[in-house]
């Protein structure tokens, strides 16, 4: 990324030490020095230099700091008025929609907020003092236009041409600064786009003529937004129906448009779409040459979309996302961006006063109010409606299996679905034909399949979905928020099977109230236990005592006011006889506020990260290690992600702790699983995992599980 971005300056908000706080920073911290390093040495990363990403030597490394020992620090309590608001403030409301991580908003504190960094490293020629400061991050650094001649050193010689190019283009830039005018940034343009070809051609050494040809290129960009703001036009281009979504082989038709907002006379010379190799467009309508100010013009194209068109996905993939911490990259020429570009988008190009200027464009459609790029998809999506499904060994019904089919066709469509299942496993009915109408229809196709499995097993069941002789066998999601981009995440029409040999309590009913991203009931359910959702106002109004066993979803004291309010109900409950399994929750201070346990205990952040951390049993004699199934070590096997969350860090002595593990050279912790009797019930806490096995399947931890649903229920 270094390479490719080419910074002068790099700022590191961590520093590689605990203070940094959260793992994922001190990483941060430790890998940033580590990359400016690499991306300097010719010896680091060879291929890249094979392929034409040359070494780039960063200027200045800064890190974040503390106190007084600082090189430079900015004061981001000042108001800016163009945000309306302080720079601390903005950072603090953009902080706010980290909607994944529970932030919430928290206001800036009044006065001066400043940040301070230190410099770490410097390739330039002077060094600082001691106790030195500096104004800016790019101090020392020329940073104008025309410094990008003084870049070249001795290379200036080969390209006589560019300085008094760049020297007549920062005139044009301040004369439309001063007159507020766009006619200087059409003849800058004009000069830049002279230029950059000139450079190409030139005979500058191969990694000279990269950084300038980059930086050129940026500002050539820049201008182009500045200028069609100055003269106050609004091209864009969008689909003619409220759908992004384009399906290979049909026919899509999209309408640019340029309004004229400006003072100034137009005159459009041509429109045209930007399209992948392989499509086609025509053009169905004209538009018109010249616009006087107010006016504007529109243009209609029909765009055949190819039947072998790239499909709109991430160029990465994991094949087991829960075992899996490195993504594969698909694409390489997209590693640096955080998805593909759009496939199709436009430009433009006009004058203005003889001059000539382009603007581009991607290509959207409007969807339920908000802007979004057009994207291919394939014509079918088909999905497995659980990503894992749990059989006990033995089980002699069959199983529902449930394929979700989209179908995105413009026409009606008939087709033939299909189940593979495992070798000995009988899927009822073998294939079946799913019809629809129209584009944006939802169908399920069901199958009854008969497990035929002798031990315990992890295997698979697969859909495929059959049209005009092509087959599909994978879906996708639509992941965005209206305030961000939109894009599509692929699975295949997979679903994972855990043959789980064990025991189960008899005539134990199970209630559950969910949390947040919490998919434990489907699992438990599968496994044949008695066990569903409890409803708001049943908690709140409702008889508790028929069940055995209430559980607490993850982070339900976090998401869910009604439990906060009727806590003392559930406590209630459990001094009657029930059980209470409580899983973590993330907000720690606010957990702590309310007091939810039945005797004193503190929620803490400790962790444990490593999954095959050792898991030591402190309580082997409990029941939660025999009944109904006997618990060992080995139980602790096979495990996915991580051990735990959010232990608890104190507890009072009526709790007991059954469990003790901790991360590689650090303490273990006892915090994890805590059991206390309350009245004739048992309350249990745990910050174990259970919301990432359960739903994956895995064997060992769905028993332990079963083992602590059926706790004060041993009789």
């Amino acid at each position: 990324m270094i390479r490719e971005f080419r910074p002068d300056v790099v700022a590191s908000a961590w520093s590689g030490t605990a203070s940094d706080g959260h793992g994922h920073h001190q990483a941060s911290g430790i890998l940033t020095p580590e990359a400016v390093q690499a991306a300097a040495d010719p010896k680091r990363f060879p291929e890249q230099i094979k392929e034409g990403l040359l070494p780039w030597q960063v200027k200045k490394l800064y890190n974040r700091t503390r106190g007084e020992d600082y090189t430079v620090r900015f004061e981001t309590g000042v108001a800016d008025p163009d945000l309306g608001t302080s720079y601390a403030q903005f950072g603090i409301e953009g902080y706010s929609q980290q909607k994944s991580q529970n932030a919430s908003f928290f206001p800036a504190r009044p006065g001066p907020n400043y940040r301070p960094y230190k410099l770490v490293s410097s390739s330039l020629p002077r060094e600082l003092s001691a106790n030195e400061h500096e104004h800016d991050f790019f101090d020392g650094i020329d940073t104008s236009l025309s410094g990008l001649a003084g870049r070249l050193g001795e290379e200036q010689s080969r390209v006589p041409f560019l300085l008094p190019a760049l020297k007549e283009i920062d005139q044009d830039f301040d004369q439309a600064i001063a007159g507020r005018a766009p006619e200087p940034l059409l003849a800058a343009g004009e000069r830049l786009s002279q230029i950059i070809p000139q450079v190409e051609q030139s005979a500058l050494s191969v990694a000279a003529k990269q950084d300038l040809l980059l930086n050129l290129k940026t500002k050539s960009q820049q201008l182009e937004e500045a200028t069609r703001l100055a003269l106050g036009l609004d091209f864009h281009v969008t689909r003619d129906k409220p759908s992004q979504l384009l399906v290979p082989g049909e026919t899509a038709t999209l309408i640019a448009k340029l309004q004229n907002n400006g003072k100034h006379q137009v005159q459009v010379k041509q429109i045209v779409l930007d399209l992948p190799l392989g499509w086609q467009q025509k053009a169905v309508s004209k538009f018109v040459k010249v616009l006087a100010p107010g006016e504007s013009t529109s243009i209609q194209f029909q765009v055949a979309v190819p039947g072998n068109a790239e499909i709109t996905r991430p160029y990465w993939h994991r094949n087991e996302p829960d075992k899996e911490n490195i993504f594969t990259i698909d694409e390489p020429r997209y590693q640096t961006l955080p998805v593909p570009p759009p496939p199709v988008g436009a430009h433009l190009l006009y004058e203005v006063s003889g001059k000539a200027g382009f603007i581009h464009s991607a290509a959207v459609a409007e969807v339920d109010g908000k802007t979004t790029n057009l994207a291919v998809v394939p014509a079918f999506s088909v999905l497995m409606q659980h990503a894992t499904e749990v059989v006990p060994l033995g089980r002699k019904t069959g199983i529902e299996e449930n394929v979700i089919i989209h179908n995105l066709l413009a026409t009606s469509a008939e087709t033939t679905v299909r189940l593979q299942v495992p070798v000995g496993w009988q899927a009822q009915p073998a294939s079946q034909k799913v019809t629809f109408n129209q584009a944006g229809e939802e169908r399920t196709a069901r199958f009854e399949v008969e497990p035929a499995a002798s031990n315990e097993s992890r295997t698979q069941i697969g859909a495929e979905l059959e049209y005009k002789g092509k087959k599909y066998s994978e879906g996708f999601s639509i992941v965005g928020r209206r305030d961000i981009d939109t894009f599509y995440y692929y699975q295949p029409a997979v679903q994972k099977i855990s043959v789980v040999k064990t025991a189960l309590p008899e005539n134990l009913k199970i209630g559950y109230l969910e949390g947040a991203g919490d998919d434990i009931l489907p699992s438990l359910q599968q496994l044949g236990l008695d066990a569903r959702l409890i409803t708001s106002d049943e908690l709140a109004h409702g008889d508790l005592s028929h069940y055995g066993t209430i559980v607490l979803g993850i982070r339900a004291y976090d998401t869910r006011e009604d439990v906060r309010t009727y806590n003392q109900r559930l406590l209630d409950f459990v001094s009657r006889g029930g059980t209470l399994l409580v899983q973590n929750n993330f907000d720690v201070d606010a957990f702590n506020a309310g007091k939810y346990t039945p005797y004193p205990a503190q929620l803490s952040r400790q962790r444990v990260s490593v999954e095959e951390a050792p898991v030591e049993i402190l309580a082997p004699q409990s029941a939660i290690f025999n009944f109904p199934n006997k618990i060992t070590p080995h139980d602790f096997d096979g495990w996915i992600q991580e051990r735990g969350v959010n232990f608890m860090g104190q507890w009072d002595d009526k709790f007991q702790p059954l469990l003790a593990s901790g991360d590689p050279g650090e303490i273990a912790l006892k915090g994890g699983l805590l059991q206390a009797k309350l009245g004739k019930g048992t309350y249990i806490y745990t910050g174990y995992a259970f919301f990432r096995q359960l739903p994956a399947g895995v064997p060992d931890a769905i028993r332990l599980y079963v083992n602590l649903l059926s706790a004060g229920h041993e009789r």
